[in-house]
């Protein structure tokens, strides 16, 4: 198909044209996040909700927020760590692996 239409066989470029909800709040968003950068996500939903009438979902607010390139931590370091990659200790993996005596007793059959 886009042989016979373009001429080429490489894929083309996927777009989103959907524009930002938010779009038209950028310069009040980029203004309010230089005089608080410490707002979270529901002060800022309350805000546009307050002085624009839009009510916005942190989901969206976050979103729109990272498409701007905005901070959206108060702290960079403080930041959650990631999950433990520790593998359980051979003494756990001993111990699920050793029948119990309850265990033992049910299913002896003699």
């Amino acid at each position: 198909m886009r042989r016979g239409r373009l001429g080429q066989v490489s894929p083309g470029s996927q777009c989103n044209h959907v524009p930002l909800r938010l779009a038209k709040l950028k310069d009040s968003l980029l203004a309010q996040r230089a005089l608080a950068p410490e707002q979270t996500l529901r002060q800022g939903c309350q805000r546009a909700h307050s002085e624009h009438g839009m009510l916005v979902e942190p989901t969206t607010m976050d979103k729109t927020l990272a498409r701007l390139g905005l901070i959206r931590k108060k702290d960079p370091f403080c930041q959650r760590a990631g999950a433990k990659r520790r593998s359980p200790s051979a003494r756990r993996l001993a111990r699920r692996a050793a029948p119990t005596r309850e265990r033992a007793k049910a299913t002896d059959f003699s």
